[in-house]
């Protein structure tokens, strides 16, 4: 039986917790309000630790912030996470992007992105991404919400035993539907392909789902799953990557 200190740790991660994403692609495109002029998002952290036969200890961090003023909407998102057992480490990322949409007519958008993550078990030791493109919302709320995109995206990388940085150019391209009522239940679909513009074979993709309850008006049980792809990983690192979880969000 939980002790009442333990079930209120328990209760304060999820209270706090933010699902983040997991793969090389970080979604930038949902868990946002459409619709709120001024300031909206969500924070949270968590922290988990178990002992005895094996002690793990595992702290992860995330946010989203939005900012809608007139035709310009900005964002930015962070997460994090290290996960250590035994005293060795088998989880440690962490990434940044900054976004700038321009509302160039009704249906038409303009995108800029900056972006910077390491993921040490994909022996990724550093990316920097820089993006310019459109958006085009083929449709639009109250009804269910579909958007496509796509964007020239300088990438530069470097791998961990690998001397030099290595600079490349990708084709953007994302597909995002939205239905449901966000202050009940709502689901999320999401996809992208980024494609070396020389090498159509060199895909990195990754798609996503989620179902969204709201619990109450700034609170929600939102369940997710993730399925990532890189055709041409570094050494040693899988072309495949996979999650689904579930927990409670808070946002503002």
């Amino acid at each position: 039986m939980l002790r009442p200190a333990s079930l209120l740790l328990a209760c304060a991660a999820l209270l706090l917790g933010v699902l983040p994403g997991h793969g090389q692609i970080l979604n930038t495109l949902t868990g946002f309000s459409d619709e709120k002029p001024g300031w909206s998002g969500g924070l949270g952290v968590g922290l988990s630790a178990s002992g005895g036969n094996v002690e793990e200890l595992e702290l992860s961090g995330a946010g989203r912030v939005q900012l809608r003023t007139g035709p310009h909407r900005f964002r930015f998102l962070t997460d994090g996470a290290r996960k250590s057992a035994d005293e060795s480490t088998i989880e440690e990322r962490f990434s940044i992007h900054l976004r700038h949409n321009l509302q160039v007519t009704g249906r038409l958008h303009s995108l800029e992105f900056a972006q910077v993550q390491q993921n040490r078990f994909q022996r990724l030791r550093e990316r920097w991404l820089l993006g310019l493109g459109a958006r085009i919302d083929l449709l639009s709320r109250p009804a269910p919400a579909l958007s496509i995109g796509a964007a020239e995206m300088l990438e530069i990388e470097r791998i961990e035993d690998e001397p030099e940085r290595e600079t490349r150019h990708r084709l953007s391209t994302f597909v995002t539907f939205e239905a449901g009522d966000p202050k009940k239940v709502s689901v999320s679909l999401t996809g992208f392909a980024q494609p070396l513009w020389e090498d159509f074979g060199d895909l990195r993709a990754i798609a996503q789902g989620s179902i969204r309850s709201a619990v109450t008006g700034w609170l929600a049980l939102v369940t997710a799953a993730e399925l990532s792809y890189d055709a041409e990983p570094p050494a040693r690192v899988e072309t495949t990557d996979w999650s689904l979880e579930s927990g409670l969000t808070v946002s503002f």
